[in-house]
């Protein structure tokens, strides 16, 4: 059964910053599912994925993550 994360994201502004901590997330090995809501500036992942390569793909994408 595949766990899940949720991560606080910071400098997300628009549809546009969505997409591109999207596209960062599911880049990471052992992602199986990314959601990112801009209304509560966070993103809930899926998977077996390293927590910390999670959060250093969302910082490298220039939205600084932390575990919620």
């Amino acid at each position: 059964m595949p766990d899940t994360v949720i991560l606080n994201i910071s400098n997300m502004k628009c549809a546009g910053c969505v997409a591109s901590v999207e596209q960062a997330l599911q880049a990471v090995e052992g992602v199986e599912k990314v959601i990112v809501s801009l209304d509560d500036a966070n993103a809930t992942v899926t998977g077996h994925a390293v927590l910390s390569d999670l959060v250093n793909a969302s910082t490298g994408a220039g939205f600084p993550a932390a575990v919620a």
